[in-house]
């Protein structure tokens, strides 16, 4: 190749020669003089050239072997700080088998979130009635003379607080919390000290632990977030051991059985369906109870496809809530009602920084609601891989505070019914009262109703004697009257007699006088 290069050369110097010879046979000298700087320049800018295309050539191939060892120590630095191929952005993209670097900081990342900030082995300074002051950093000063962490707590911060001691068990013998001792605010801090006052009103036991001398307290800046790890590995024994029975067996009914389905509902977490039903016969969990493990296949013919734009697509899940930007900080909740990340810090997106729904391709595996489940199966989409039974999770801080709640209305109504037991035991006495007099007035009632009586026995025997009377004299009377009806006849007839004697005597005495 450089032969022929210098061949050419070599030629084209003879062929500019020839050419000048022959122009100055009709050119101007000054023309033929600017032709041969013409051609000289030109073989200089071939030299050069040539020259520039050689180097360029040797650094594109020395760019090129940068690249791929660029390229190889890139993919040796994603393996040494993901502990996984490079590529993955999401760990939702991992299989379940799969359990990287990425995966792992993620999931601590989230455990950090969910917690926040803690405070540990905090040691108790004054525990009064009102207040309460703790060192955040009992730690012993530094040798080097490095001044302490701040606790960077402010005024009016709220943290919940537990009593925390060292776990038996544990070979490392790290402390954890033992006791739940309230929800409190900040009213004071330094740099090492706190001092906190209860939101919510302590029960005695919560009392006895802030007013003991031993154990040290840790301070979270969120309620503890339930979890499906959270007594992963426990059998019933030592589940009851680390939720021990604050009741005898037997003593309250309705206690034995809400105690032993909670025991149940932790013992049995994410464990499979036939499992559960095998331990205990006819176990049937309400629906949202009830997952299911599914694996991903090629959908049937006709089938609407998921993503038009990517046949491979199966089915896909939207995981972006609607885009909002500090919610964290305006105090909104981070999640939807279909626990969809509403915060878009923390939204899915891909590397143009848009956002994207969570895909499944053929011989993915998921779990699914059973609802979603049984529709993905009908679909001809996916296949079961087994049934799990998921207890429901437990939103601690809710929960204590709509105890609270129960408590004070319960407060109230006890209250309320106290009052009114206190009115009714007035208006009993009084009722009492009114008894005691009515029943000396029915005593006294009955002694006039004997008295009644036997006066009434009296008048009735007088009555029957007066009756008795009354019939004598009732007959006497008829038989006087009859006796009047015949004297009177008598008495009528003897006058009758008497007047025809004196008319016969008048007559006579009449009859002598005429004589």
């Amino acid at each position: 190749m450089e032969l022929a290069i210098q061949g050419g050369t070599v030629i084209a110097v003879l062929f500019m020669f020839v050419a000048l010879f022959l122009s100055l046979k009709t050119w101007k000298f000054f023309h033929v003089f600017m032709l041969f700087w013409v051609f000289a320049a030109s073989i200089v800018f071939v030299a050069y050239s040539a020259m520039v295309t050689k180097t360029h050539l040797v650094w594109k191939k020395t760019l090129k072997e940068r690249q791929e060892d660029l390229e190889k120590a890139e993919a040796e630095v994603v393996l040494l700080r993901d502990g996984g191929p490079a590529g993955i952005k999401n760990p939702l993209e991992l299989s379940l088998d799969e359990h990287y670097i990425l995966s792992a900081r993620e999931e601590l990342l989230r455990v950090r979130f969910e917690r926040g900030g803690v405070w540990r082995n905090c040691q108790v300074i004054n525990a009064a009635a009102a207040s309460i002051q703790l060192n955040t950093n009992p730690a012993p000063p530094d040798p080097a003379g490095a001044a302490p962490p701040k606790n960077r707590l402010k005024v009016n911060d709220k943290l919940t607080a537990y009593k925390e001691d060292f776990v038996p068990a544990a070979s490392d013998q790290w402390k954890v919390p033992i006791a739940f001792l309230g929800e409190f605010r900040v009213t004071a801090a330094t740099d090492t000290t706190v001092t906190l006052v209860p939101v919510l009103p302590m029960d005695p036991q919560q009392i006895a632990h802030v007013n003991a001398p031993s154990g040290t307290w840790v301070l979270y800046e969120r309620m503890p977030i339930d979890s499906h790890r959270a007594y992963e590995g426990l059998d019933q024994a030592a589940l009851e051991a680390a939720i021990p029975r604050t009741k005898p067996l037997g003593a309250d009914p309705v206690y034995d059985a809400v105690y032993a389905e909670m025991i149940t509902n932790f013992l049995y977490d994410l464990k499979p369906m036939t499992e559960v039903q095998n331990a205990i016969p006819g176990f049937d969990p309400p629906p949202g109870r009830h997952w299911v493990r599914v694996k991903f296949k090629k959908p049937p013919e006709g089938a609407v496809p998921a993503n038009p734009k990517d046949s491979k697509v199966v089915f896909e899940v939207e995981v972006n809530a609607e885009a909002t930007v500090g919610t964290m900080l305006s105090g909104e909740e981070f999640y939807d009602l279909e626990g969809r990340w509403r915060d878009a810090n923390y939204h899915q997106k891909d590397d143009a920084g848009a956002g994207y729904p969570t895909q499944f391709r053929e011989d993915d595996i998921a779990v699914f609601d059973k609802a979603t489940a049984d529709q993905l199966i009908s679909e001809g989409r996916a296949d079961v891989v087994d049934r799990l039974f998921v207890r429901e999770l437990v939103d601690y801080e809710y929960s204590f505070h709509d105890i609270e709640r129960q408590k004070l209305l319960l407060t109230s109504k006890v209250a309320d019914i106290t009052k009114d037991i206190a009115d009714l035991e007035k208006a009993i006495d009084k009722v009492n009262v009114q008894i005691a007099a009515r029943n000396d007035e029915i005593a006294k009632l009955n002694s006039d109703k004997g008295n009644h009586e036997q006066e009434t026995r009296q008048v009735t025997d007088h009555v029957n004697k007066l009756t008795g009377q009354w019939a004598t004299l009732q007959k006497d009377i008829v038989e006087l009257h009859r006796a009047n009806r015949h004297y009177a006849t008598e008495i009528a007839m003897m006058q009758k007699k008497l007047k025809d004697e004196i008319e016969q005597r008048v007559r006579e005495a009449t009859a002598a006088g005429g004589d």
